[in-house]
This record gives C-alpha cells, sequence and structure tokens, in this order.
C-alpha cells in the first residue's frame, strides 16, 4: 500500500466520507473510485493534489506550519 492509500483512507475517516461520497463530489461512478484506489494501481494525480491540500490545511490548523 501506498503513502497516497494510507492518507487518503486516514482523510476519509476524518472527514467521515465514504467512496460514494467522493464519487458524488466528482460526478464519477463510486467503483471508478474504488478501482482508481487500489493499491496495486497507480494513484491518481487529481486525488494526490487533493491529499496533499488536505495535509496542509489540516497542519496549519494544528498550528504545525
Amino acid at each position: 500500500m501506498s503513502d497516497y492509500n494510507d492518507r487518503f483512507e486516514a482523510m476519509k475517516k476524518h472527514l467521515n466520507d465514504t467512496n460514494q461520497d467522493i464519487a458524488d463530489i466528482t460526478g464519477l461512478k463510486m467503483t471508478s473510485i474504488k478501482n482508481q484506489t487500489q493499491p496495486n494501481k497507480p494513484f491518481p494525480k487529481w486525488l494526490k493534489y487533493t491529499i496533499d491540500v488536505f495535509d496542509r490545511m489540516s497542519e496549519k490548523k494544528e498550528g504545525k506550519k
């Protein structure tokens, strides 16, 4: 499992989101989200950006940066 997979799961847990919630927001199908985030596949670039922004915002809120 890549670092992004772990961070993705942590982000979903923190936001109390599911793959279906992400699919609803992005206009994708839930199965597409699930397929794109499988640990054996390259992690999608669009989602890497989302996770990086989430991490930066979380750090600012916690006063780490």
